[in-house]
């Protein structure tokens, strides 16, 4: 039985790049033939094609196969992304020879935002002046995955990257440091620097006490 398996909306950053993740299966009788994976819009409008010539002048350079067609993987990059890279992008199977498929009732919208804003959250230890911060942002692009910095001299920072459901990857990066007199008042602040993109940050200010970091 043809299927697929693929994510119908989701989010990308402009001039980032996305990753469409699919896979998909086909009848037993289909398992030997060679494999031509190709990703259009409506039917010959080609986003990606193994032949380039035959991709649309707008997409030529910003597409490739990421996934392996032999172990069912269908996986796309679109890279970067455009602002009308909106879709809906429908998958694509040639088995030479045997069969031909396309999945048009499963299309993927890509829904494209100009920026998105880190989120900032902080606790600190009354009893110890111990600081944990952590720096979330969420992104579309693991092969240009954004650089998380902090304002902060510390060198105790854990960073975590993890694949969500939605083809979104959180990324988190902790901060660990003990507060000091000189810190008070202080901004603690954490950049987040995107691939072709100005960097984004954001702040909470250091109280010596802990009793107002927000």
């Amino acid at each position: 039985e043809w299927s697929v398996s693929t994510i119908r909306n989701i989010w990308a950053l402009k001039d980032s790049c996305v990753v469409i993740p699919c896979t998909y299966n086909h009848p037993p009788s289909s398992d030997k033939g060679n494999k031509k994976i190709m990703w259009h819009k409506d039917f010959n409008q080609y986003i990606y094609h193994q032949t380039p010539n035959k991709v649309l002048q707008e997409f030529k350079g910003r597409t490739r196969l990421i996934g392996d067609p032999q172990n069912k993987n269908c996986s796309l990059q679109i890279d970067p992304v455009a602002p009308d890279d909106k879709g809906p992008f429908h998958f694509r199977i040639e088995i030479d020879k045997l069969d031909k498929y396309s999945f048009m009732n499963d299309g993927v919208t890509v829904n494209i935002n100009g920026k998105t804003q880190p989120f900032l959250f902080s606790n600190c230890s009354p009893h110890n002046r111990g600081v944990s911060a952590s720096c979330l942002i969420y992104h579309t692009c693991p092969a240009h995955s954004p650089n998380i910095t902090w304002s902060h001299s510390s060198t105790a920072i854990t960073v975590r990257s993890q694949q969500m459901e939605t083809g979104q990857w959180k990324l988190t990066s902790e901060l660990k440091f003990t507060l000091t007199v000189d810190d008070h008042g202080k901004n603690l602040t954490c950049k987040v620097q995107y691939k072709g993109r100005q960097p984004l940050e954001t702040s909470v200010t250091l109280n010596v006490t802990c009793k107002s970091l927000n």
